[in-house]
């Protein structure tokens, strides 16, 4: 009776019952972008102020390159649409799709690296110099 008692306690204990608190990062943005109506190319230049409304400090900030997601038939994207039964990418032209490319990122107007994890040619890993306290925001910019 009496480890029952416990057990029941330690489940509604207030360390066990609170739930983390939801939140949502946010990301404002500014895309200059011009078609070339020649070559059908896109060149841009993004600036994006990222705020971190997170709990927790952030050591890196991973950004999804979705026109990579495109760029082949071989991408996770196109493993997932095969699985499905849509084979739209998988027999379409090069022309037909798309990449991302000159990339140079900064962050606060200083030059920094990135890194993409293996065999996901569509997400850009950002490593931070210094942790992006929750509450704080930075500004990401990049060419493209």
């Amino acid at each position: 009776m009496i480890r029952a008692l416990l057990l029941i306690a330690l489940c509604f204990s207030p360390e066990q019952s609170q739930a983390q608190e939801y939140f949502q990062q946010r990301v404002d943005y500014e895309i200059d972008v011009t078609l070339n109506d020649e070559t059908h190319v896109l060149d841009g230049f993004i600036t994006m102020e990222y705020h971190n409304n997170s709990p927790q400090a952030l050591d890196s900030i991973i950004i999804h390159l979705w026109p990579n997601a495109y760029s082949s038939r071989s991408t996770e994207l196109g493993r997932q649409l095969r699985e499905r039964g849509d084979f739209k990418l998988e027999f379409s032209e090069e022309y037909e799709r798309g990449e991302i490319s000159g990339l140079k990122f900064n962050i606060d107007d200083r030059p920094i690296a990135y890194k993409q994890l293996k065999g996901l040619v569509d997400v850009a890993v950002l490593e931070l110099e210094e942790p992006l306290l929750s509450g704080n925001s930075i500004r990401i910019s990049t060419p493209f």
